[in-house]
């Protein structure tokens, strides 16, 4: 693909897919805050009204059928959470850094730089932290600057100049490294979507 191709596709892919998702995904969130705290009104209430304790009614709720109900909705609701968040794939390294880049603009959290980006990719485990160790990793092994090195990379450059940069989107077209990412970004076990399980970083 030329470089053109590469931002369109991606364009493309964030603005009429993954951003959609995420604004569900946000909306969903919400409902769920929502839900936990009349469940927990409702519990503390029930506990009140009967005399006993509040962890007790958590454990228990079958005394009441509203507390119930609430507990089901957000069963239902939480498993939606996890089917857009599964539903949610990042098929090239650029779609990844756009889509970083604009879900969280003009929030508290929003990702304007590489610092950011790197600060966002620092918590253990998580699944960004994986898919920028990867592409770290793909770089050094391959003899080139990693984002780590400031000498290349500069921590004030801007998430969409990094993204738009030669060896950035070169990696779109690289087979052996997309063989790789597509590998982690649609890992399954079993029936279950495990987005990058199999890669430690």
């Amino acid at each position: 693909m030329s470089t053109e191709e590469i931002l369109t596709l991606a364009e493309r892919v964030v603005n009429w897919e993954l951003l959609p998702q995420y604004e569900a995904y946000v909306g969903l969130k919400a409902v769920v805050r929502a839900l936990e705290d009349r469940k927990m009104h409702a519990s503390v209430e029930l506990a009140r009204s009967d005399s006993t304790t509040l962890s007790s009614v958590l454990r228990d709720s079958r005394g009441s059928p509203y507390i119930e109900d609430l507990s089901e909705r957000i069963f239902l609701a939480k498993a939606q959470l996890a089917s857009i968040s599964d539903a949610m794939k990042f098929d090239t390294p650029i779609i990844w850094m756009m889509y970083k880049y604009k879900a969280y603009l003009g929030t508290s959290t929003a990702i304007q730089t590489l610092a950011d980006l790197t600060l966002h990719c620092a918590k253990p485990g998580y699944i960004c932290t994986k898919r920028f160790a990867y592409v770290n990793d793909y770089l050094k092994d391959n003899g080139r600057a990693s984002l780590l090195d400031s000498t290349a990379y500069p921590k004030t450059v801007s998430l969409p100049e990094m993204y738009e940069r030669p060896e950035i989107l070169v990696l779109a077209n690289d087979g052996e490294f997309m063989k790789g990412w597509m590998n982690h970004e649609y890992h399954h076990q079993g029936n279950r979507v495990a987005k990058w399980e199999n890669y430690t970083a």
